[in-house]
């Protein structure tokens, strides 16, 4: 699983696209705090806030006032932008369709529960339909770099993909 650096617009679009809405509070704190090194927009809370507000004017969050205890809630343009950003950054959106058709099956133990979700995700990217809860078909190629994520994850034995 590759790891990429996100925007701190992509994180705030992403942690809003999750959750309906979150308070100014939790943002406040995040945003003051140091998780691992990382402070969000790299200069503490006045940065934070500019971007809040930037995000706001674009019509991409809306403020739901209440005093200084409001809460932003992500707008339709918001999630629209944030697939885009998505689809911009994500190497798996570039995948070609073929002629033949895919089906792939997996019974991945529950000890391996986040490349279970990883698969599903780049499963959904790669606009291929799910069937059943494990079993997906679709037309795209499957890029290099998943099966070598699939091998390095140790959930290769688990997988059947088949060509129709």
């Amino acid at each position: 699983m590759s790891k990429r650096k996100i925007s701190i617009t992509e994180a705030i679009l992403k942690g809003l696209e999750k959750s309906a809405y979150i308070s100014a509070d939790l943002m406040t704190l995040l945003a003051s705090k140091s998780y691992k090194g990382y402070r969000p927009g790299g200069k503490g809370p006045h940065s934070f806030y500019l971007t809040m507000n930037q995000l706001k004017r674009s019509g991409f969050v809306t403020k739901n006032a209440k005093g200084k205890k409001g809460s932003w809630k992500i707008s339709r343009k918001g999630t629209a932008r944030l697939h885009k950003i998505i689809m911009e950054k994500d190497p798996y959106l570039e995948a070609t369709v073929e002629h033949k058709t895919k089906i792939i099956s997996y019974d991945i133990p529950e000890e391996h529960r986040r490349s279970r979700s990883w698969l599903r995700g780049v499963l959904k990217l790669l606009d291929y339909e799910m069937v059943h809860r494990s079993v997906w078909v679709g037309k795209k190629k499957l890029p290099p770099d998943f099966f070598e994520v699939i091998k390095n994850e140790g959930i290769d034995q688990y997988i059947k993909i088949f060509e129709i």
